[in-house]
């Protein structure tokens, strides 16, 4: 390699800091040690998409990033990418399966191509939208713990079918309300009572067998109210 053409690499291929950040029209302005703190005029930054899709992201002032500049002069410049350094280093655990991406407020997602788990921590707010339709299937376990109050709205129909058992607990005071309520099956009460405030109708046999008062306990079956056994 000549002088003249190492001269012209070093022109070309630069790294240095970021001084000032753009983030209306994508572009930074690097300042290079190298060559006395030179500053660069305003250079774009490499997105993925940039027409019908599009990525964005913004580098941070005094991030250290790779340059280059076409042959013409420094005028006209590209960053490429951002370098890990001695102040900026790799993120702890990193291996050659993980693709990680970890922001300054501590959020981060991560997949383990090898381990096949995807993890991801959000210290703020998350929220998601969908348009149309929502599918979502687990293939084995899984649990949601809520630290908080929770809500679910729907403005149509709603399913859910349990091919097991299922247990609903409640630590405080639980409410079904329906216009119509059907319970098919058999209902069992157990340490507690069952009480209506409105008419009872029995059918069938049992305890609400149509009798006024049970001949046993002389607990009401029919009428405003209905409890005992």
């Amino acid at each position: 390699m000549t002088p003249d053409t190492a001269a012209a690499l070093r022109d070309m291929i630069r790294i240095g800091k970021v001084v000032n950040t753009y983030p209306e029209t994508g572009r930074v302005r690097v300042k290079f040690p190298d060559t006395d703190d030179v500053t660069s005029y305003e250079l774009q930054l490499l997105y993925p998409k940039t027409h019908k899709d599009k990525a964005w992201f913004m580098y941070d002032q005094d991030e250290l990033v790779l340059c280059v500049f076409l042959g013409n002069g420094s005028e006209t410049g590209f960053v490429i990418g951002a370098v890990y350094n001695a102040q900026d280093v790799v993120p702890e655990g990193m291996t050659g399966d993980k693709r990680h991406l970890v922001f300054e407020d501590g959020t981060w997602v991560e997949y383990d191509r090898k381990d096949h788990i995807l993890k991801a921590e959000i210290k703020g707010e998350a929220e998601i939208k969908v348009e149309k339709t929502l599918y979502a299937e687990v293939g084995e376990d899984a649990t949601v713990k809520i630290g908080g109050n929770a809500a679910m709205e729907v403005s149509e129909d709603a399913t859910v079918k349990i091919s097991g058992d299922a247990t609903i607990e409640v630590d405080g005071k639980a409410t079904l309300k329906g216009t119509d309520v059907e319970l098919i099956g058999k209902v069992v009460t157990k340490d507690g009572s069952f009480k209506c405030s409105g008419s009872v109708t029995p059918t069938g046999t049992g305890a609400l067998c149509g009798c006024k008062f049970c001949y046993v306990t002389g607990a009401p079956v029919a009428g405003e109210e209905a409890q005992g056994t």
